[in-house]
């Protein structure tokens, strides 16, 4: 079977999606509110926070598409842990809903953790790539043309909670990058 088709049979068999529309979304403690980021106890509670920040429908159907048709790639990092970065895809007759012709859109950065997963990163761009230097960050190019060398990327640092700057919790964008 395919990996996708797996995990979407796991989410709906224990019960992951189905009413997760209606589940409120949990706020890590933190010493403010701007410092605040959403938590969810699965994946199908992700995928539905993922339909209302891209503006799709999120009945438990196309919660169900959108889980199916996204990508994830995972990574286990020496004292952070795992994380999955998710490239949110949903298809109508043939277009990508969220990435358009170009391939640019959302990445959402996860964090695993013993109760769930803390969205730690919103990237923008079509490309994203690891920088492992003096700090660790990550690093997401927008598509606006050819390009060959390094310009153009937006760098999302690591500050030890989330990769980029997070912003007021009210925002449907909750973070902004910060300059090379």
């Amino acid at each position: 079977m395919k990996p996708k088709l797996i995990l979407c049979l796991a989410l709906v068999l224990s019960g992951g999606l189905w009413g997760c529309a209606t589940n409120q979304i949990k706020r890590s403690q933190s010493s403010t509110a701007s410092e605040q980021i959403p938590h969810f106890e699965d994946l199908g509670n992700t995928y539905s926070y993922i339909a209302k920040c891209e503006s799709l429908p999120t009945d438990d159907k196309a919660v169900l598409k959108l889980a199916a048709e996204s990508k994830i790639d995972v990574i286990n990092i020496e004292n952070i842990g795992e994380i999955q970065i998710i490239e949110a895809n949903y298809f109508r007759d043939g277009n990508n809903e969220i990435r358009g012709a170009q391939w640019n859109g959302r990445y959402y950065v996860l964090r695993r953790n013993n109760e769930g997963f803390d969205l730690v990163g919103i990237l923008e761009g079509n490309i994203y790539r690891w920088h492992f230097g003096k700090t660790l960050a990550l690093q997401a190019h927008w598509h606006s043309g050819a390009w060959t060398d390094d310009d153009g990327w937006e760098n999302y640092p690591w500050n030890g909670r989330t990769f980029g700057a997070i912003a007021p919790v009210s925002l449907p964008t909750f973070y902004k990058p910060t300059s090379q």
